[in-house]
């Protein structure tokens, strides 16, 4: 129980000091580049960090038309977020399909995410921010549900 609880602890550490930049710098507010130069490359970022698991680097291009989530989220829903999003992304694979622009300054793509032998296909939004930065806004989350039910059964 005490190695579960220093584990724990260590663990919330480790994110608190993710989620506050570290020694490296934070969002915008704190000088460092936040978002992607494009909008496909923020869907690659985006599912690179949920696959790393790196809390960091998806708060950097995960956001809005107002630019990062980091800069404008509660550091405390924040995590919650990222953590339940993180369940369901994770993956072997990756594969961005079609983009269907409905608007300017924002682009869906179909997503093919691979974990194991499961392949579940879902719409990811990309919006343009702040510096002509791109962000993801929106993931659909329910074709992706069975893969982080999977996950937490290991």
């Amino acid at each position: 129980m005490k190695r579960l609880n220093v584990s724990m602890i260590a663990a919330g550490v480790m994110i608190a000091t993710a989620a506050c930049g570290g020694n490296s710098g934070g969002g915008g507010s704190h000088g460092q580049m936040t978002g992607a130069a494009s909008p496909k490359l923020a869907v690659e970022q985006f599912l690179a960090a949920a696959r790393a698991q790196d809390l960091q680097a998806f708060s950097s291009i995960w956001g809005s038309e107002r630019g990062a989530a980091r800069d404008v989220v509660d550091r405390s829903q924040l995590e919650k977020r990222e953590l339940t999003m993180m369940c369901y992304l994770t993956h072997d694979r990756f594969e961005i399909g079609a983009d269907i622009t409905p608007k300017q300054g924002e682009h869906d793509y179909t997503v093919e995410l691979t974990r194991g032998r499961q392949t579940r296909e879902t719409k990811i939004t990309a919006v343009q921010g702040p510096s002509e930065r791109w962000y993801v806004l929106d993931v659909q989350l329910a074709p992706l549900q069975d893969l982080c039910s999977n996950q937490q059964k290991r």
